[in-house]
């Protein structure tokens, strides 16, 4: 980030999950386990391109959320950002108080959304 905003680039850089950049095993199941919450609290897949951050706007306001950065409604970091593109085109915020420990991952809809960034292909 440079000050308080995303660097857009090419790409989001390596991959890794909030609270477990230490520890890449753990971080994959972590990841595993939120992507099955999230499908679970929606009905519906999620894609398997993995999101490093998102920029969009909602009600006039623009908010930018990167995995491993507190979160705009929370203080708690976000560990992952989901794309269902199959229905719905929703994006879904996952972190410890929203999607990771109690259901309701924060729902932006496709309309709201201004740019995405990706982690470097595995």
């Amino acid at each position: 980030m440079e000050n308080g905003r995303v660097c857009w680039s090419e790409n989001g850089g390596s991959f890794f999950v909030a609270y477990y950049q230490d520890k890449p095993d753990e971080g994959e199941r972590t990841y595993s386990e939120l992507v099955q919450k999230v499908e679970a609290q929606t009905g519906l897949r999620v894609s398997t391109e993995r999101i490093s951050a998102i920029k969009f706007q909602h009600d006039g306001e623009v908010h930018i959320v990167q995995v491993g950065e507190a979160s705009h409604r929370e203080p708690g970091l976000v560990m992952g950002i989901f794309h269902e593109p199959f229905v719905r085109g929703m994006y879904y915020i996952a972190s410890p108080n929203y999607g990771f420990r109690t259901p309701g991952a924060i729902a932006v809809g496709k309309n709201e959304i201004l740019n995405v960034q990706y982690f470097a292909p595995l």
